[in-house]
């Protein structure tokens, strides 16, 4: 099984061709999805093969049953949330224990369907699950000038390169881009770090500065201003110094 998963990835990335991904031990879920949806879909009997073909993935949709012979599909949930933050994650299950179910939306997935599946089902809570990943997606995308900050994947992007931040720099530069130039507070700043966590000085200190050599990496015009008395702000370089 895992020679013709192994082949039908190669296959697909090839033609570049729009496909689902399910995780389940019944090969006659995925040719349901299959039908239903009337996309290639690609199935896995085995959490570990999945997690080994990650890279070479790059499916449209992911359905997975959280009860396979040898393993929990629990478990892959946040290694797939981790991979793709906003490609649907739909399991599916016969179990009718809500603490499962629950614990499986906890870690990641967005939606769930009781087996024996419908096709109906299927069609109209995919297609909603598509829709709502979109706007998360738009939301996660904001930028000033020259810079675009990818609050998801924290990554900050400028004219010469794109560069990976630490989620507390990705929280710290939002909120300098959120401001759109205007000052923003110490405080601001550390609540939008490490909410209510309390730090020194020194750690948002440190964190301006890893922000500021970010910036100089990717050859954006912008840099963060000391405003003393006042706080921080984003402003274009002085080119005539």
């Amino acid at each position: 099984m895992m020679n013709r998963a192994l082949h039908a990835v190669k296959a697909l990335a090839v033609q570049e061709v729009s496909y689902v991904l399910t995780l389940d031990d019944d090969p006659l879920v995925a040719k349901l999805i299959e039908k239903t949806l009337a996309l290639p879909t690609l199935n896995f009997e085995n959490p570990n093969d999945l997690v080994s073909k990650l890279p070479s993935l790059n499916p449209r949709a992911i359905f997975l049953d959280i009860h396979l012979p040898e393993s929990s599909g629990l478990s892959l949930i946040p290694i797939l949330r981790e991979h793709w933050p906003f490609i649907p994650l739909i399991v599916i299950t016969a179990d009718k224990n809500e603490a499962k179910i629950s614990e499986a939306l906890a870690l990641g997935a967005d939606d769930f369907i009781q087996k024996p599946l419908k096709a109906s089902e299927i069609k109209a809570r995919l297609q909603k699950r598509w829709q709502d990943n979109q706007e998360k997606q738009s939301q996660s995308i904001v930028g000033l000038e020259d810079i675009t900050l990818d609050t998801a994947h924290n990554l900050v992007k400028g004219p010469s390169s794109t560069r990976n931040l630490s989620p507390t720099e990705a929280n710290l530069l939002a909120r300098l881009i959120q401001a759109k130039g205007t000052s923003v507070s110490r405080s601001s700043l550390k609540f939008s770090c490490w909410q209510n966590i309390n730090v020194t000085e020194n750690a948002l200190d440190r964190k301006i500065y890893e922000t500021r050599k970010a910036l100089s990496d990717i050859g954006s015009q912008l840099e963060i201003e000391t405003i003393y008395g006042e706080g921080f702000r984003l402003k274009s370089k002085d080119l005539t110094k």
